[in-house]
């Protein structure tokens, strides 16, 4: 089997996720990061994405398709747009513990996903649909700028 790098950073972002979470007071669970984006609703977020990678591999086995139907990239905004609402309603401490089972589903079901579709989408610059990696850092970027910000 080729080296799927993918895979390796799937892990280590995986990782970078619990060490984030162990550090989050409580407090900064519900401090503002952006408008209405606190770590805990980053962190709701973050697991309703990587569900919905998962279920969209999952759909695409079920339907012996090579790999899930792509989305069109305006799409998310909308989605994002819509659910914040609902993600700043889930407890914070519970968005945690999402976070990080989604993490582990989605990265399990990437990691069996053969290689003439990890072949495709990254030849079709769907690289999302494999490297979880590129999402989670951004968000946990922002939530260790808050993290690393002088108390006030």
């Amino acid at each position: 089997m080729p080296i799927r790098p993918h895979i390796e950073r799937n892990e280590r972002s995986r990782f970078r996720l619990q060490q984030v979470i162990d550090a989050l007071a409580d407090d900064l669970l519900t401090a503002t990061i952006d408008g209405p984006w606190t770590s805990g609703v980053l962190l709701a977020h973050m697991a309703f994405w990587d569900r919905f990678v998962k279920e969209r591999w999952e759909h695409a086995l079920r339907s012996q398709q090579p790999t899930p139907a792509l989305l069109d990239l305006g799409l998310a905004d909308l989605v994002n747009d819509a659910s914040v609402p609902g993600w700043s309603l889930i407890p914070p401490r519970d968005a945690m513990r999402m976070a990080l089972a989604a993490a582990d589903e989605v990265d399990g079901v990437i990691a069996s996903v053969a290689d003439n579709a990890v072949e495709a989408l990254l030849a079709a610059g769907w690289n999302s649909l494999l490297d979880r990696s590129v999402h989670r850092h951004e968000h946990l970027d922002a939530i260790e700028r808050l993290l690393s910000a002088p108390a006030q």
